[in-house]
């Protein structure tokens, strides 16, 4: 169920067990402005909790990220990468990279995104194009994730044989890269090492040898206990400014559980639906966004959920009122305003669309 973003919002590697001189189109993508009243349903769990949809993005390969004004970094259908604020519904071009596809934009309006062999490429606030390209020895890029203090955390890969007349196989690693010091290598194809996310301090977090690691900007390494004895797998799949990682754990039975740790030795699991879960972003006020499982007659189903502060669990299902047959397919981001970036799936045309909406 794990599988493998940003932070609390940045926030896609499979982690074992689991995881601007700026013109606006006149076309390309729809996008819609909502403002509905929110629909109001008690949360299971915890206090009562409203949504209300904030805009709507029908088309578009949206990066799993949002900052604190709505923005959204997405490519279109034509290869154009833009932004989207949810809130206003205004959409803008990222000029001087076609065809990048935008994966992570910070809270100044800074966006990252990779394209393929060509690496790495960043917009700056001012409109300017930074390219980082490519690690040594690299062929292409994976993905890449911003931090304020301008920190990436990059995937990058290469080909190779490992015998004479073998197929090619593909080699991923990870890698930091700063301004002014370039790339510098944190783990690769050999190190049981997913850094997944990092906050807007620099301090990284994932898994590393079937334990949650967090990778801190002093070059230690911290590694974070299980909440039961036995636990055979801890991961981290988010991390927010104040140091808080929320992910999951196995449990010797085969079961995930959903866990947040305040500090590395004290792990919280938190609330599910019987069958397990796991987390998967915080934000800077400690509202946790993941899935829990439930089982039917039909079979386990994963269930996109928040926790609020206290631990309450809420379903997001049951607080949307969405047409027959669409369904919330996942949580992909938080940002500090509770505004939450949800994947919406149509079953009669398998599209998929982007939702905005906030928690209130």
């Amino acid at each position: 169920m794990p599988r493998r973003i940003r932070r609390h919002a940045r926030g896609a590697v499979a982690v074992a067990v689991a995881a601007l001189t700026l013109a606006l189109p006149t076309t390309a993508v729809a996008a819609t402005h909502d403002a509905r009243p929110p629909a109001v349903l008690p949360g299971p769990g915890g206090p009562e909790l409203r949504l209300r949809v904030v805009g709507t993005l029908e088309d578009g390969d949206v990066a799993r990220a949002m900052n604190k004004h709505g923005d959204v970094p997405f490519r279109t259908a034509q290869g154009e990468p833009m932004v989207w604020n949810a809130v206003t519904g205004k959409q803008r071009a990222l000029a001087g990279a076609p065809l990048t596809a935008p994966t992570d934009i910070a809270d100044d309006g800074r966006v990252v995104g990779v394209r393929g062999a060509e690496g790495v490429v960043l917009w700056n606030a001012d409109g300017t194009v930074t390219t980082p390209g490519l690690p040594p020895g690299e062929m292409w890029a994976g993905t890449a994730r911003l931090g304020a203090d301008g920190t990436l955390l990059v995937t990058a890969s290469h080909q190779f044989i490992g015998w004479p007349g073998g197929h090619p196989r593909v080699a991923t690693s990870y890698y930091l890269w700063r301004p002014g010091t370039g790339f510098q290598h944190l783990a690769g194809p050999n190190d049981g090492a997913y850094p997944w996310a990092l906050n807007d301090k620099g301090l990284v977090v994932g898994t590393k040898n079937d334990a949650g690691t967090a990778w801190r900007p002093d070059g230690t390494v911290a590694t974070y206990a299980g909440s039961v004895p036995g636990t055979t797998r801890t991961w981290l799949h988010g991390v927010n400014n104040d140091g808080v990682a929320v992910g999951g754990e196995l449990h010797p039975d085969g079961t995930a559980a959903a866990i947040r740790w305040d500090a590395p030795d004290t792990p919280r699991r938190l609330p599910d639906e019987g069958s397990g879960g796991q987390a998967r972003n915080v934000n800077d006020r400690g509202w946790v966004t993941g899935v829990t499982r439930a089982t039917d007659g039909t079979g386990p189903t994963d269930h996109p959920v928040v926790w609020d502060p206290d631990g309450g669990l809420h379903r997001i299902d049951t607080l949307l009122d969405l047409p027959e047959g669409s369904s919330v397919q996942s949580i992909e981001a938080i940002n500090d305003h509770n505004l939450l970036l949800l994947r919406i799936r149509d079953a009669d045309s398998e599209r998929t669309s982007t939702l905005v909406v906030q928690l209130v």
